[in-house]
């Protein structure tokens, strides 16, 4: 601890109230996330199994966004402890145990949930888009591959902005905690004990992206998503066409179904909390315990992701009662 945080700790820090709760502390993190991360682990392996070796031909578009939405990055890899709405943190992973210094390991993690935001984004997206542009009666669907990639393009452009994050990182880390302290005067103890580092400090630049950036990017995906969603539900139940047969009217219901579903429930665990989480903080009733447990949160996404995945694609939910059934046959 620096000289001037540790007068800090002294002089100010013992006039806080400090949450003491388990859950406020990095076991009540770090615990939850890993004992998650041990199931859900394997399971998101059988999934990336199932789409590389179990997809039919007529799902062979969309085994890459599937893919891409499997995540373990939150639960094992660099479990993040936020000092929320400060950009200060510590993890608590397997980096840790190769020695890594906390500014590579905050370097990789900032950089990696971009790619992985960015990615997300992008896939979301081309799963609803697919399954819009093969309605052959779509007037809006891409038809042409160069259409496509410019669209997408255009949409990674659109993201692209979050990158600058990385350039942010204050070089001058002691100033930068001490900044922190402004924005979040009461931390809990593990701010003064453990390698924090601040990926931003700048609060202007905070204000602008928890108040203004990840709205009107969330706004700017889903209004994609909706209008795909949209022209699928009209093509499909209010307008469908005589020309299509019922057969195959009744597949791409039932792919849209699915995507809807295997899209829908994780979105919605992911969106909901960071809502609870704005409200808290304009309300002044943001804790650390809250922000833990937003975390774990965060961290089964992948899992919940994989549980859909298998459930709703029934070419998956065959292999995967199969091999239940060749285990229960075994013992």
């Amino acid at each position: 601890m620096s000289t001037r945080l540790a007068e800090y700790y002294i002089f100010n820090y013992s006039k806080c109230s400090i949450d003491e709760s388990f859950l406020a502390s990095w076991k009540g993190l770090v615990y939850p996330s890993h004992a998650f991360q041990v199931i859900g682990l394997p399971l998101q392996l059988i999934t990336f199994w199932f789409i590389l070796k179990k997809t039919p031909e007529n799902m062979k578009s969309i085994k890459g966004p599937l893919c891409s939405l499997l995540d373990a990055q939150f639960c094992s890899i660099s479990t993040p402890y936020m000092f929320f709405p400060s950009f200060a943190f510590f993890t608590i992973g397997t980096l840790n145990w190769t020695g890594m210094s906390m500014i590579v390991q905050m370097g990789l993690l900032v950089f990696t949930l971009i790619c992985k935001f960015e990615t997300t984004c992008i896939s979301l997206v081309y799963l609803f888009e697919s399954r819009s542009s093969s309605i052959p009666e779509n007037r809006f669907k891409i038809a042409r591959t160069s259409t496509r990639i410019v669209y997408y393009f255009l949409i990674y452009l659109f993201a692209t902005p979050s990158c600058f994050l990385v350039i942010q990182i204050p070089e001058n880390q002691e100033d930068a905690l001490l900044e922190s302290l402004k924005i979040i005067p009461c931390p809990t103890r593990e701010f003064f004990t453990e390698q924090v580092v601040v990926a931003l400090s700048d609060p202007f630049l905070i204000k602008v992206i928890l108040i203004i950036g990840i709205p009107v990017l969330g706004t700017f995906i889903f209004f994609h998503i909706f209008f795909h969603v949209a022209s699928c539900i009209y093509y499909l139940y209010i307008s469908p066409s005589n020309l299509t047969s019922s057969r195959t009217r009744k597949i791409q219901k039932s792919f849209f179904i699915g995507i809807l579903i295997q899209t829908g429930i994780p979105i919605v665990i992911l969106a909901a909390p960071y809502i609870i989480m704005a409200t808290a903080l304009l309300l002044d009733r943001l804790s650390q315990g809250l922000t833990n447990s937003v975390m774990i949160i965060f961290g089964i996404h992948g899992i919940l992701e994989s549980v859909c995945i298998i459930l709703v694609h029934r070419s998956y939910r065959q292999g995967f009662l199969k091999i239940l059934g060749e285990h229960r046959a075994k013992t």
